[in-house]
């Protein structure tokens, strides 16, 4: 494990966990022997790809993240800083869903650490690989004003996609997580719409 002082240019990557999601709604991989496989895989493609120097692994079941830390010791050749954070911050009602979760995580981590003001924070759903990453970091540094960079789903920008986007610090404590209490997957208002109303 390393620390997270990284004075380069490049932003930060923050992948978001939930190993064990207990029953959490509309979650299809549920077991948490293969979500945790999942994220070894991940992580072990973020190890290996240019686009970082710096990850933040951040997951809130608690989870035993041994096997995870094991893999940065054995594989980090590129010698990235990365940081382990596990903490208990899935314990609301399952119903809301795991764009709760996801909410909960962005607020620990911003509570625990304290990321470069000028620099987005690139967070990625932490089982997904993105090999074109390379080419999100050179959209970031051709326009180092923006506080968001996201996809949106539909011309009517009513849902943007939460698995991959960017923001600054100050747009997450400011604009998206206040609208946390707004999120509720079983009653239809996600993670996705919050983000594309801000």
């Amino acid at each position: 494990m390393h620390s997270t002082d990284d004075h380069s240019s490049q932003p930060w990557l923050v992948l978001t966990a939930t190993i064990d999601p207990r029953g959490m709604v509309l979650t299809v991989r549920s077991d948490p022997r293969v979500r945790l496989n999942d994220y070894e895989q991940s992580l072990r493609q973020w190890l290996h790809l240019d686009a970082f120097n710096t990850i933040v692994f951040c997951e809130n079941s608690n989870a035993n993240l041994g096997v995870l830390q094991d893999l940065v010791a054995q594989e980090n050749r590129k010698s990235k800083s990365v940081r382990f954070i596990a903490f208990d911050g899935n314990g609301h009602p399952p119903h809301l869903g795991k764009g709760v979760g996801e909410m909960n995580i962005l607020s620990h981590l911003l509570a625990t650490l304290t990321p470069p003001p000028n620099k987005p924070l690139v967070k990625v759903t932490g089982r997904y690989q993105v090999p074109n990453a390379r080419q999100l970091c050179d959209l970031l540094a051709a326009d180092p004003l923006a506080d968001v960079v996201c996809n949106f789903f539909d011309f009517d920008a009513l849902m943007a996609d939460s698995r991959v986007f960017a923001a600054t610090p100050e747009f997450l404590r400011s604009y998206l997580l206040p609208l946390q209490h707004t999120v509720n997957d079983t009653g239809g208002r996600f993670f996705e719409h919050a983000l594309a109303d801000r």
